[in-house]
């Protein structure tokens, strides 16, 4: 922590930030932290992350992409890579989280954030970024086998079985296969109220400032519109969810209804999956407990996708595997190892 304290004040003082004001923001789900560093009038916000869990670098890369192509994504004002340190720019601290909170207009914000993914998905469809992979098989099923690998054995207090375990994933090969061959677009994963900004100074989608895109793919279409409309952190009222998938495929005459919507479902419950296990890893493993409150959230919406027709092979497997006792809340008392 010492040497830590010392590298971080040799950069600040390298990019003339010296001598300066540093008030700790927060540390999320990841290995990052965020610091607003003040100078009188003028701030920044340095992000201090482990080199060797993630990747600063990335997050610089797409920063400017995401700005060439004319989203409020933060400058960059200063960079060492390899120590894994980054000044940018200060979006001030009304998240879409605190603005809800403080009574914005609902409506207003979530119609702002579908019509950034709207202007995104046009300029990405099929294109491609040499230095952003795709998301292909073995990147799903490192997500959606956390829920076999963390929140099985954390609730039934044994590993799953191999044979289980491959039933499972060989359901999500068959599901997911197609979505490998569809055009893709730039998915930036983590499309939700936490990673948004209220940017007040700013007009129409640019007043809506994006965070947390450093591990960015090409990918499905609708799965950055799923991060946000099927909120593990929160409650969205059904009525909105319809409003806002009405307002994305009238700028896409292209996709048929019916799949959209088997395409939202599927990648909802991976999602969905993913999350139970990466909630549970983030108690069991990093000590991070405030996440298990959003458990039962994310089993009612788990739910709600397994009853779309396409995914009933997936539900038998959690009639079988993970029955209703072991989704209830009275199960989240997790042993740490």
């Amino acid at each position: 922590m010492v040497e830590r304290n010392k590298l971080i004040k040799q950069f600040l003082a390298r990019n003339n930030w010296e001598n300066t004001k540093i008030n700790l923001l927060a540390a999320d789900a990841s290995f990052r932290k965020y610091f607003r560093v003040i100078d009188g009038k003028k701030s920044v916000i340095l992000m201090d992350a482990n080199p060797r869990k993630e990747n600063v670098e990335k997050f610089s890369f797409i920063s400017k992409k995401l700005f060439l192509l004319g989203f409020s994504s933060p400058r960059i004002i200063a960079s060492d890579f390899k120590k894994g340190l980054l000044l940018i720019e200060d979006f001030g601290d009304i998240t879409y989280t605190k603005a809800l909170r403080s009574g914005f207009d609902e409506n207003k914000l979530y119609s702002l954030a579908t019509d950034a993914l709207i202007r995104l998905h046009k300029k990405t469809q099929g294109k491609k970024i040499p230095q952003v992979s795709h998301y292909n098989l073995a990147a799903f099923e490192a997500e959606h086998r956390l829920l076999v690998d963390w929140y099985y054995p954390a609730v039934k207090k044994k590993n799953i079985s191999t044979s289980a375990k491959k039933k499972y994933l060989s359901i999500w090969r068959k599901l997911l296969a197609k979505y490998i061959t569809l055009p893709n677009v730039l998915v930036l994963r983590d499309y939700h109220v936490d990673n948004l900004m209220s940017l007040s100074g700013r007009r129409g989608i640019n007043s809506c400032g994006l965070l947390d895109f450093q591990d960015a793919v090409f990918g499905p279409q609708v799965y950055d519109l799923v991060s946000l409309l099927r909120d593990s952190r929160r409650n969205i009222r059904p009525t909105l969810v319809a409003k806002m998938k009405k307002r994305y495929l009238r700028s896409f005459s292209n996709i048929n209804e019916i799949e959209f919507e088997e395409n939202f479902s599927v990648l909802s419950a991976q999602r969905n999956c993913k999350v139970l296990g990466i909630f549970v890893r983030l108690y069991m493993r990093d000590g991070k407990s405030e996440y298990i409150r959003h458990l039962p959230r994310v089993w009612r919406l788990l739910k709600q996708n397994l009853n779309h027709e396409s995914l009933y092979p997936l539900k038998l497997w959690f009639e079988e595997y993970l029955p209703e006792p072991h989704r209830k809340k009275n199960n989240f008392r997790f042993g740490k190892n």
